[in-house]
């Protein structure tokens, strides 16, 4: 006996994606689009900071290298044109000067005419001090032992702080007063010392020393001279393409007899 079998072709289903389906699909995608851009863009700024600030320092590092080279033994430094300007007499009697002209450092040699060496500064100035006295003022009976010691100073003089503060009794609290012109006062702790050129008594002083001597008889403070020898400071900013990949251009060359050392930091006035 014969059977006969139907056999059912299976029908392939020609069906497609829902339209939420592909929406889903296309906000995912994007998601993903937006967050790959998002980590390129981040690299590709830090990558180009980075370059720009490396770019900068090695810019100054060759600027101060030159300054070196011609700070030889010997050389007589000076300023000019108000600081924007900085003259180097070389014991050969060969002059330097390095110039700052809008934006730009130049350096000339002799008679030949001036070289651009740098570009994008701003702010630029340089400062030749000469064996400049200061007075270190200090107490150890600040803080908790009960008080601060106020330091005001008018006409040529700088101080480092507006008091001494001691953090526990018997922690040395220091501060600076640069001598810088013949004129003007100090207070210290409420006493005021004037500058007067014909006339040492009492409150008076004409000479750094004799400012010592006033200040070291109060009470609870110690007064003391020191000198900072002859320097000669560079300041100024190297402008970066970003503000992260700006440059502090700013170095102390010192000199220690007749010979320069480099690198010196003075604390701040």
């Amino acid at each position: 006996m014969w059977k006969v079998i139907f056999i059912k072709q299976k029908i392939k289903s020609n069906k497609g994606f829902t339209l939420l389906e592909l929406l889903i699909s296309l906000i995912i995608i994007s998601i993903m689009f937006v967050t790959l851009v998002a980590i390129y863009t981040t690299m590709t700024t830090g990558f180009f900071e980075g370059s720009e600030k490396m770019k900068g320092i090695h810019e100054k590092t060759r600027i101060i290298n030159l300054i070196k080279r011609d700070l030889i033994y010997g050389t007589e430094v000076e300023t000019l044109n108000g600081g924007l300007d900085l003259k180097l007499i070389q014991p050969d009697e060969t002059v330097i000067v390095y110039s700052f002209e809008i934006d730009k450092l130049t350096r000339k040699v002799g008679v030949a005419e001036p070289t651009d060496i740098l570009s994008g500064l701003s702010n630029v100035s340089f400062q030749v001090k000469q064996n400049e006295a200061y007075v270190t003022v200090s107490s150890e009976t600040v803080g908790v032992a009960g008080n601060t010691i106020p330091l005001a100073v008018t006409g040529g003089f700088v101080k480092s702080a507006e008091t001494l503060v001691g953090g526990a009794i018997e922690a040395l609290a220091t501060g600076t007063i640069t001598y810088i012109a013949g004129e003007g006062t100090v207070s210290v702790d409420g006493t005021t010392f004037i500058y007067n050129s014909g006339d040492a008594e009492g409150n008076n002083f004409i000479t750094i020393d004799d400012l010592v001597l006033d200040i070291d008889a109060l009470p609870n403070v110690s007064a003391k001279k020191e000198v900072r020898n002859s320097y000669v400071q560079v300041q100024g900013t190297l402008t970066g393409k970003t503000s992260k990949s700006t440059i502090d251009f700013e170095y102390v060359f010192e000199l220690l007899d007749k010979k320069w050392e480099f690198g010196y930091e003075y604390p701040d006035e």
